[in-house]
C-alpha cells in the first residue's frame, strides 16, 4: 500500500541552485522550494511565476510551478504547467517526467482511460521510466469496459459511436431533431439505476465505471427561439447598461473638466481684476503726484512773482528816502 502511494505521488522536481540562470532567479526558486516543502503551494506558485516573468523560458520554475498547482489541487493548470515543460525543453528524460506528472493531474481526478494514455507517452520518451511503468498498471487493472445503450428520443435521434467504452473515455454526442424541433440536453443515466445521473453537455460524457443509457430531449423552435431571444435581449440590456455606464463616467469627466475649467476662468477673471484694480491705483497715484508737481510749479511762480513785487517795492521806498536825504547843491552864478 505504502509503496503503491508512492509511485501515485507525483514527481515533484523541486530544482535548487544547479543551473544557469541569474542568481536572483536561483535565489527565488530556492525560497519558492520552501515553501512547497512547507505545503505553503500558493507562495511557492507566486515565487515561480516571480522568475518566469523575468526569465520565461526556465524550465526549472516552469516544472515547479506544475507541482505546486498540483499541490493545491488545481489539476488543470498544473496539467498545462507540464505540457508548457514538454514545449519547452528538448530533454527526454524531462519530458517523460513532465509528461507523466500530466498523467497523474488526469488520474487525480479519476480520468483512468485518459491517465493510461498519457502513462504510454511518458514511456515512449523515457522507457526506463519506472513510475509511469507503474501507473499504467494501476491505471489498467482499474479501467473497467461498460455497455452505452441508446434509448431514442421523441422528435430526433441520438447516436454514439461506441457501445461500450472505458471509465474515464470521453464519448462524443450527436443529436438530429426533427424539423421544427431543436435539443435542449442530452440525458445519461445508469443502465440499473436511473436515478443515478451523469453529467453531460451538448460535446458528450465522461464515461463511469458502470452501463449506461444515453437519450435526449428536444424542444420545438419555438420555445428555442424564444430563448435565444431571451438571451439576446439579455445580452443587449448588458451591452446597453455597460454603454450607459460609460457614457454616465464619461459625463462625469467632461462635467469635472467644465467644473475646473470654470474655476479656471474665475481665478483668471479675478486676476485679472485685481491686474485692473492695481492698474487704475497706479494711474491715480501717478495722476496725483503729477497734479503735486504741476502745484508746486504753479505755487513757486507765484512765490517768485510775489517776490519780484515785493522787491520792487522796496526799492522803490529806497530810492525815495535816498531823494529825500540827499543835500541840496549850491546855486553857483556866473558873477
Amino acid at each position: 500500500m505504502n509503496k503503491l502511494i508512492k509511485y501515485l505521488t507525483i514527481v515533484a522536481m523541486l530544482f535548487s541552485v544547479l543551473s544557469v540562470t541569474a542568481q536572483n532567479d536561483e535565489k527565488t526558486i530556492r525560497k519558492g522550494n520552501r515553501q512547497y516543502r512547507r505545503e505553503h503551494y500558493e507562495k511557492a506558485v507566486a515565487k515561480y511565476k516571480e522568475v518566469l516573468e523575468t526569465s520565461p523560458n526556465n524550465v526549472k520554475a516552469q516544472f515547479n510551478l506544475g507541482d505546486a498547482y498540483y499541490g493545491m489541487q488545481c489539476y488543470d493548470s498544473a496539467y498545462a504547467a507540464f505540457q508548457k515543460v514538454v514545449d519547452m525543453t528538448p530533454d527526454a528524460k524531462l519530458q517523460s517526467d513532465a509528461i507523466f506528472n500530466k498523467g497523474n493531474c488526469l488520474l487525480a481526478q479519476d480520468k483512468y482511460y485518459d491517465a493510461f494514455n498519457i502513462y504510454k507517452e511518458s514511456l515512449a520518451k523515457n522507457p526506463d521510466n519506472g513510475n509511469a511503468l507503474y501507473n499504467l498498471e494501476y491505471c489498467r487493472a482499474h479501467l473497467v469496459k461498460s455497455k452505452i445503450y441508446v434509448v431514442q428520443p421523441e422528435h430526433g435521434t441520438v447516436e454514439v459511436k461506441e457501445t461500450e467504452a472505458f471509465n474515464g473515455q470521453h464519448i462524443a454526442l450527436k443529436a438530429q431533431p426533427e424539423k421544427g424541433y431543436a435539443l435542449k440536453q442530452y440525458i445519461v443515466v445508469r443502465a440499473d439505476r436511473q436515478d443515478v445521473t451523469v453529467e453531460a453537455d451538448e460535446k458528450g460524457f465522461v464515461m463511469p465505471k458502470f452501463d449506461v443509457l444515453v437519450t435526449a430531449e428536444f424542444d420545438k423552435n419555438d420555445n428555442k427561439n424564444n430563448q435565444n431571444q431571451d438571451q439576446q435581449q439579455q445580452q443587449d440590456q448588458q451591452q446597453q447598461d455597460q454603454q450607459q455606464q460609460q457614457q454616465n463616467q464619461q459625463q462625469d469627466q467632461n462635467d469635472q473638466q467644465q467644473d475646473q475649467q470654470q474655476q479656471q476662468d474665475q481665478q483668471d477673471q479675478q486676476d485679472q481684476q485685481k491686474q485692473d484694480q492695481q492698474g487704475q491705483q497706479d494711474q491715480q497715484k501717478q495722476q496725483q503726484q503729477q497734479q503735486n508737481q504741476q502745484m508746486s510749479k504753479d505755487d513757486a511762480q507765484r512765490m517768485l512773482d510775489a517776490l519780484e513785487n515785493q522787491e520792487k517795492k522796496t526799492m522803490e521806498k529806497v530810492n525815495e528816502q535816498k531823494v529825500r536825504q540827499q543835500p541840496k547843491k549850491k546855486s553857483d552864478k556866473d558873477w
